[in-house]
Formats: C-alpha cells, sequence, structure tokens
C-alpha cells in the first residue's frame, strides 16, 4: 500500500516547512493506515529529488518526526531516488549543489534554504541520535540536474555510521528516469521497481 502525500512549496514555503508537511504525512499515515488496511509498524518513506530530499531529513534527523508527536521507531526504510542532499549555498564552481552554473535556480535556492538555517540543517545525518534505518538509494548516471555525488555523499556519511545502505547507478538513467521507471511502460529499464521491492522484502 502507497500513501502519497503533497508538500508546499517555494514561496508559499520555504525550509524547513515544507519537510514539517513531510513529517506531518508520515504521523497522519501512522496513525490511521490500520484503518486502510495497512501496518503502521512497517512504514517505508520514499521519495524523488526534493521528495527524497524531504523523506531523507524525516528519516534521518528526527527532529522532525518528535515536533509532531511521532518516533523514529516507525520508520523501517528509507529510499531516495535521484535526491539533492548534499545542497550547498555555495556560489563556487565546485560546490556540489543542484543548479551549477544556472543563476537564477541558484537564486532560488539560497531563497528556499535561508538564514537562520545553514548546511547541517538541511543535510541530512549529522550526529542527532538513534542508529539511522536501512537505506537505498538510486540514481541515474546521467543525471544533469541532480549531481549524482549527492547520493554518493549520502553513502558514505551513512557507512561512516554503520548503517545498511545500498547505493544503484543506473549508467543510461537521466534525472526523471528513476521516477518514470513507476509506469506501466518503462517499469524494467531502470530496475528501479525491481530493487524497491526486494529492498522492501529484506527489512520485512
Amino acid at each position: 500500500m502507497a500513501v502519497l502525500p503533497d508538500y508546499r512549496l517555494y514561496p508559499q514555503a520555504s525550509f524547513a516547512a515544507f519537510v514539517d508537511d513531510g513529517a506531518r504525512a508520515v504521523r497522519w499515515v501512522h496513525d490511521h493506515i490500520a484503518e486502510l488496511g495497512g501496518d503502521p509498524n512497517a512504514l517505508f518513506v520514499m521519495g524523488h529529488s526534493a521528495g527524497a530530499h524531504i523523506a531523507s531529513l524525516i528519516a534521518l534527523d528526527h527532529r522532525y518526526l518528535a515536533a509532531h508527536g511521532g518516533s523514529p521507531h516507525w520508520i523501517r526504510g528509507f529510499i531516495g531516488l535521484s535526491g539533492p542532499y548534499a545542497i550547498e549555498n555555495d556560489p563556487s564552481p565546485t560546490s556540489v549543489g543542484i543548479c551549477a552554473a544556472r543563476v537564477a535556480c541558484k537564486r532560488l535556492m539560497a531563497a528556499v534554504f535561508a538564514a537562520p538555517y545553514t548546511a547541517r540543517d538541511w543535510q541530512p545525518l549529522y550526529e542527532r541520535g538513534d542508529v539511522p534505518p536501512p537505506t537505498l538509494l538510486l540514481h541515474g548516471s546521467k543525471d544533469a540536474f541532480v549531481s549524482v555525488r549527492h547520493s554518493e555523499i549520502l553513502r558514505d556519511r551513512l557507512l561512516a555510521h554503520g548503517v545498511n545502505v545500498e547505493l544503484h547507478l543506473y549508467p543510461d538513467a537521466d534525472h526523471t528516469d528513476t521516477l518514470l521507471a513507476f509506469s506501466f511502460l518503462s517499469r524494467m529499464s531502470p530496475p528501479v521497481m525491481a530493487h524497491v521491492q526486494r529492498f522492501i522484502e529484506t527489512q520485512n
């Protein structure tokens, strides 16, 4: 069973309001999924692109669920598709941040991720409590919007904390291919569905 919540976008909301939207959605699912035939003790959070960033913070930074009366123990696993986990508000060309060489996009990112918050707030996994859940990261090697380095950096941070993490890079996939792989016509290429299903089955 899948629940697809929405979240507010800039300029209606900036960081960290949209992460709070996601945390509220997880709280609602935990409290109500049994009414729909689901298991509140077997929750996985998954997202694509910005949604992956939000899901990563909910799964790895326990402040968000705690603020809404939730628990990190609700999360059985995190699945991130093409997510920007190492965002920097840094205009230098060496920045790992998304939108490299796109001036307008960099200005947008600076507005969305603004003071008083810093990268220590919006980058997942600094040392903040319990061990993070098992993690599956999927990314297209030809992604020109969110560099594959984001997934590699998060993988390395998780491994340094002893987390069970898988990273699959798809050689011929771009930014949208990891999401389109859930459609009927594109389900086999790249094998996102197979990797997600196997990961969930392994954790249950």
